[in-house]
Parts: structure tokens; sequence; C-alpha cells
């Protein structure tokens, strides 16, 4: 079994105004639609946690609180990632004086089972002595952090009970909104690229989804 896409996101980090990004703020300063309206929103039952605002038609979702606007990739794709990127640059452009610290964009993959050359990637020579003194191993993860551009690229893969994941998380820390901007601008077609590197690195293939149009 290969890995599927799962749980991609736009994430930037700063001190947000939640009394300007409502769900008709969102609807105009992010996805740039002139009719609020349009706008599906999920409202909390806690009425603690923020509300969720989605796109009517690009299946991007944003909830912010006080430290961070989250941009979910509803449809786990390049496309619906590159819109989620766009959503990004509109809120850095349209509220310029947020004070900001970081952004980052996340390209996840799961898999339910974890196949024999996933774990071998798993396997250091320091779990080899652990287990030798007795220890069971329950969980692995291996993290990398490379240089990426003007920013890094954080890998993790990690395996357990629950199947194995591979992380990967495009980061660029400063407070110049402009230097984000940039970062949010990245062209997907680099990001594919990039990913794919990283899965033949590893070895590792993505699964193809089929839709039910295919399956006919």
């Amino acid at each position: 079994m290969g890995l599927q896409p799962a749980d991609w996101s736009v994430i930037i980090l700063g001190r947000w105004n939640r009394a300007i990004l409502t769900p008709n703020g969102i609807a105009k300063r992010l996805f740039k639609l002139d009719e609020a309206k349009q706008v599906l929103v999920a409202v909390p039952l806690d009425g603690v946690s923020p509300y969720m605002v989605r796109h009517p038609t690009q299946q991007i979702v944003v909830m912010t609180d006080e430290t961070r606007l989250l941009i979910q990739v509803a449809k786990p794709d390049y496309e619906t990632l590159g819109h989620a990127m766009t959503a990004g640059v509109n809120a850095l452009t349209s509220l310029p004086e947020t004070p900001v610290s970081a952004a980052g964009f996340n390209i996840n993959f799961r898999s339910k089972e974890v196949t024999p050359h996933m774990a071998s990637l798993l396997v250091s020579e320091s779990e080899k002595s652990l287990v030798e003194a007795g220890f069971k191993p329950v969980a692995r993860t291996l993290g990398r952090s490379l240089e990426h551009g003007a920013g890094r690229l954080n890998v993790t893969v990690a395996g357990g009970a629950d199947g194995f994941g591979l992380t990967l998380n495009f980061h660029r820390g400063t407070e110049v909104p402009d230097e984000l901007k940039q970062w949010l601008q990245t062209p997907v077609e680099h990001l594919e690229g990039t990913v794919k590197k990283v899965l033949d690195s590893f070895g590792l293939d993505i699964e193809e989804i089929r839709n039910d149009a295919d399956a006919e």
C-alpha cells in the first residue's frame, strides 16, 4: 500500500485581530469575494474554539485565533494548496500591520500500514542498542531539518501501531511580512518537484486515488 495525501495546510504565526477576521472579513480580505454570504461558516458548539470559514468553491477552510492563522486544504492537492497560499498572501497584504513571526505550508502523507520498507527507514543503530538492552519500541520517529531557499524544509517520518506518516513542513521564520509573502508565493510546481525528490530519496510511492468516474 502506498502513501496517501492527508492534512495539508498553510499557517501564518502572528497576533491576528479576530475582530477584523470575522466570517465577513475573511470572505472579503482572504477570499476576495464580493458577497460574504457565499461562504460556509461552522460555529463551534463550545463557544470558545474558533469558527471555520469555508470558501464556496476552492476547498479551503480558514480558522484564526490570537496566535495563528490556519488555512486548511480540504482537498489535499497542489492546486488547492495554491489557493490556500494565495489566501495567506491576501491576509498579509490586507492586514500589513499584523505582528508576524513565521509562515509555513505542510504537505503530509499517511499510510494505514507500515510496510517492511517503511519500517526500515525508521530503524537506527541506537535503537538496536536499546532493543539489546531489553526495551521494546512502540513508535518511531526520524526527523531532519534541511536548507530550502530562504527557509527550511523539515522532514519527519514516523511509524507506529496507527500506521506510517511522512510530514514535510516548509518553514520561514521572519518578522517581515513581505518576506513571508514571498515564501507563500513559492510556485506549487516547485513544491511538487521538491516533494517528489524527498519521496524518491526514501523510496516511497504515492498511491493513486481513483474517483467514481475513473472506476467506470
